[in-house]
């Protein structure tokens, strides 16, 4: 009965046979060497971590990847020591806390795939540590949002699936601040601020 296999790179899904699914993970030779061009040794093509390095060069590089607009199409790349040598990036997640209930988080989330701008964080610390809206109309700031009524500047943040209340500004920088203190207070280091914690400044 044939299985369907899905490609790390453009997302293409595949029936396959059992014995074949189990072996592959891109669906064409133009997929396989846009993240493995050339032959490697370490015998670890089928494990969860060299899967999360297929992913990470897959929506860098590939146009047909589902988040290459979200990745490779805003510019994010991954770093020369990464981009052709797994053995590089396993060592870099043996040396950082890779666990397998971990996921590869950015810490500027609009920096590139590299050892200073990445870390392990679970699915919940990662969903903290996300940009603003890009469909958000009313605020240039995450967290800000106008009130159609008053015309003041709402804050508020997400904390475990609800959405609280911080606070009613004059200015839209006031609620931006205000939501970023609040980040901090609940996320610390995942916490993703409209201000730069050392200059001041907007991201």
């Amino acid at each position: 009965m044939p299985v369907a296999m899905k490609c790390v790179v453009c997302g293409r899904v595949q029936l396959l046979p059992p014995s074949t699914a189990l072996k592959r993970r891109c669906c064409s030779r133009e997929c396989s060497q846009k993240i493995t061009p050339r032959l490697t040794s370490h015998r670890e093509s089928n494990t969860r971590l060299h899967g999360i390095w297929c992913q990470m060069k897959g929506r860098c590089n590939c146009k047909t990847n589902p988040g290459f607009a979200y990745y490779g199409g805003r510019g994010v790349r991954v770093c020369e020591e990464w981009k052709d040598s797994y053995d590089s990036f396993r060592d870099w997640a043996n040396a950082n806390g890779y666990q397998d209930r971990l996921e590869l988080d950015r810490i500027n989330v609009n920096g590139n795939y590299e050892p200073e701008n990445c870390r392990w964080a679970t699915r919940t610390q990662q969903m903290r540590n996300t940009r603003k809206r890009v469909n958000a109309k009313t605020s240039r700031f995450k967290g800000v949002s106008l009130h159609s009524q008053n015309k003041r500047w709402i804050a508020q943040i997400g904390i475990n699936k609800r959405t609280i209340y911080v606070g009613s500004f004059d200015t839209e920088e006031q609620a931006a601040l205000a939501y970023d203190e609040r980040a901090l207070q609940e996320f610390g280091e995942f916490a993703n601020v409209n201000f730069s914690r050392k200059e001041g400044v907007s991201r």
